[in-house]
C-alpha cells in the first residue's frame, strides 16, 4: 500500500503520498489513480507526481481518498 496523508486547511484538502520508487529492472511505473469517496478524481502518469490540492470541499464533511499505483512487471500490470 502507499502511505497517504491529507491535511485540511483554508477550505481545501492537501493530499500527499509517497512517490513510487524509481524504476528498477523489470518494474516500470505506469500511473497513479486518486479516488475521492470511491469515485475517480485524478490520474497521474509521472512517477514524481505525489500531491494534489482538492478545493471542492466543505467544512464539517468527511472525505475519503485512496491512491493506487499501477506498475508494469514482466508478468503483467500490478496495482498497489
Amino acid at each position: 500500500s502507499i502511505p497517504l496523508r491529507v491535511t485540511a486547511q483554508n477550505r481545501q484538502n492537501d493530499i500527499q503520498w509517497t512517490a513510487h520508487p524509481a524504476t528498477t529492472t523489470g518494474i516500470n511505473f505506469q500511473s497513479y489513480e486518486l479516488t475521492k469517496n470511491g469515485q475517480p478524481f485524478r490520474t497521474y502518469t509521472r512517477r514524481t507526481d505525489a500531491q494534489q490540492t482538492d478545493t471542492d470541499v466543505r467544512c464539517a464533511v468527511a472525505y475519503t481518498y485512496r491512491i493506487t499505483a499501477r506498475i508494469q512487471t514482466g508478468s503483467g500490470t500490478v496495482e498497489s
